[in-house]
């Protein structure tokens, strides 16, 4: 019982360990903020832009899956969607585009995959900021005290500019 308490405190001591960190980000980096809600496996959702990401199998399990990791700022596009080795969705890249912003914590949607049938699915990368951020309050207020909470996904997001006019996140 004790070997396992202990692996336990290890695995949760090395996943938070890197939003112990948000302070020492490089003056070229952000935190991505990437949820994800499939009704069906996916294989592995690949990211191009200023660094490759790549989000496999073991990260996205059906249902909801928060994705919050250090990246380079810049220009992404979700470029690829596997839902098996054999089917994938080869996205426009004019419709899945975001921004990483340097120093901020940046949401970019919430990326929701619906099965239509064994081979076809809706795609859509919807703003929901207000539960991006009640996740953030929740789970890394800290991270959430230190710097900014920004969108970078398609489109402008009302609900955040009205919290900054308001003075809510300035720094």
């Amino acid at each position: 019982m004790r070997n396992i308490l202990i692996v336990s405190l290890a695995l949760t001591l090395h996943f938070l360990q890197p939003l112990a960190n948000a302070s020492n980000l490089e003056a070229d980096q952000g935190w991505l903020l990437l949820i994800i809600h499939a009704d069906m496996e996916l294989h592995e959702i690949e990211i191009s832009g200023a660094e490759s990401i790549s989000i496999k199998r073991k990260d996205i399990p059906p249902g909801h899956s928060i994705h919050l990791r250090k990246v380079e700022a810049g220009e992404y596009t979700i470029r690829d969607v596997d839902i098996t080795t054999f089917y994938r969705f080869t996205l426009t890249p004019d419709e899945w585009k975001f921004r990483v912003f340097p120093g901020a914590i940046t949401y970019v949607g919430h990326f929701d995959v619906q099965s239509l049938s064994n081979d076809r699915a809706r795609l859509e990368l919807v703003n929901r900021s207000s539960v991006a951020l009640e996740y953030m309050q929740r789970e890394h207020l800290e991270l959430l005290e230190q710097i900014p909470f920004k969108y970078g996904g398609p489109g402008e997001d009302m609900f955040l500019q009205e919290l900054e006019r308001l003075g809510y996140g300035s720094r």
